[in-house]
């Protein structure tokens, strides 16, 4: 590294916060923001701009999903080769023109560009998180992921309003292009990052890591942590509309933007302070509580937001978990084991996605649809109860690191 990257890429004594961390946490919040802005407009603008059938819209998103999934298995692998700013610059680079893309009416445009999308995403996410576990010393790793969730969240939470208001003043072309120019924005603050040595670690030490218990634990608490976070984009609106509240979807989704941000912090001090297995046995258990107050019919609009806000905090424990698991490994290690735990979301979202979508539309009555939730709330709780003993023996704290 050059002097001045050494400057910025270092903390104060004592402190985790250095300028390269800065410039990483504010391309998480402009990253996520970049990437709201069109997400929830997404299927409806291809549909009524680009004029794709629903059919064909589903496809394409269904692609550059799993090419986002995908190509994070290869992060690891490709920051060994290239260093970690530089495939953060070539995630980013691929999204410029891959949300440009989206403006042309032509199919074989659009495909090209939800593709550039994906493969630019999956190199992004996992390299930026690693990044930041190498420059910030491991005392203080678990604060700054947790910090780093609160930026990528606040854009989660602003984006889509931003999006909105762009499409109502200028247009759904605008909304892309302009999408376009902030992930451009995202180019230039990654070229301000440090360019520290690119990460290694001998062959015996990723083959025991990859093939370890700490890492099973790591993708089976993946697998039902996307599992679990798509039931709030599925059933729980369902049900919402279900009862004739259908305004009260928006605001359920608000009090989970705002708690995710919120609870990082006190989340981070729980989990430092009780450890792993106590955490996912409480992360387990919210989110079944969260769940099972959705079968309340009594008062359930503040029952169901309390609801919300139990399931979020769950999401917040079991993500930090995840996060504490993936830092302990070796930093050469640390991108492969996020790209991977990012598949086992998609599969867990996929397969959990499909199980309480076909419990929910097999309920013939909202008595059945509060049945059905009170099911999933306690089989949730006892998932929790079986896996937290066998998640906190697979802790990695074990196995060599390097230095960070």
């Amino acid at each position: 590294m050059t002097a001045r990257q050494e400057r910025i890429g270092t903390p104060a004594p004592g402190q985790w916060f250095s300028a390269a961390a800065g410039v990483l946490l504010l391309g998480s919040f402009v990253s996520s923001l970049s990437a709201f802005l069109v997400a929830p407009y997404l299927a409806t603008q291809l549909s009524a701009e680009a004029g794709l059938s629903p059919a064909t819209v589903g496809v394409l998103l269904g692609t550059s999903y799993w090419f986002l999934r995908g190509s994070s298995l290869f992060a690891g692998p490709v920051v060994a080769r290239f260093g970690y700013r530089k495939v953060m610059l070539y995630g980013g680079a691929l999204r410029i023109p891959g949300y440009a893309l989206l403006v042309s009416h032509s199919l074989v445009a659009v495909t090209i560009g939800l593709v550039l999308v994906g493969i630019g995403g999956g190199l992004y996410f996992p390299t930026s998180k690693a990044l930041l576990l190498r420059i910030v010393p491991e005392q203080h790793q678990l604060r700054a992921l947790s910090v780093r969730n609160m930026t990528a969240n606040t854009g989660v939470a602003v984006g889509p309003l931003l999006g909105w208001l762009t499409i109502q003043s200028a247009g759904p072309a605008t909304l892309f292009l302009a999408t376009s120019g902030a992930f451009a924005l995202l180019a230039v603050l990654v070229c301000a990052l440090p360019d520290p040595v690119r990460p290694s670690a001998p062959a015996a030490t990723v083959r025991r890591s990859l093939l370890s218990t700490a890492l099973l634990g790591v993708v089976v608490l993946s697998f039902f942590l996307g599992g679990l976070l798509i039931q709030l984009e599925s059933i729980v609106p369902i049900r919402i509309s279900g009862a004739g509240l259908a305004g009260l979807v928006g605001i359920v989704f608000a009090t989970n933007a705002v708690t995710v941000v919120a609870a990082q912090q006190p989340v981070v001090r729980f989990l430092q302070r009780f450890g792993t297995t106590a955490s996912v046995l409480a992360g387990f258990g919210l989110f079944g509580s969260g769940l099972a107050l959705f079968a309340v019919g009594e008062f359930r609009v503040p029952v169901w937001i309390g609801g919300t806000v139990l399931f979020s905090v769950g999401e917040v424990l079991l993500g930090l978990v995840v996060d504490d698991q993936v830092r302990r490994f070796p930093e050469g290690v640390t991108t492969s084991v996020y790209g991977m735990a990012g598949v086992l979301d998609a599969f867990g979202g996929l397969g959990l996605g499909y199980l309480g979508g076909a419990l929910i539309g097999a309920a013939r009555a909202p008595a059945d649809e509060s049945l059905v939730f009170l099911a999933m709330g306690i089989a949730v709780i006892l998932i929790g109860a079986v896996l937290a003993p066998l998640l906190g023996r697979a802790r990695p704290s074990a196995m060599p690191t390097t230095s960070r």
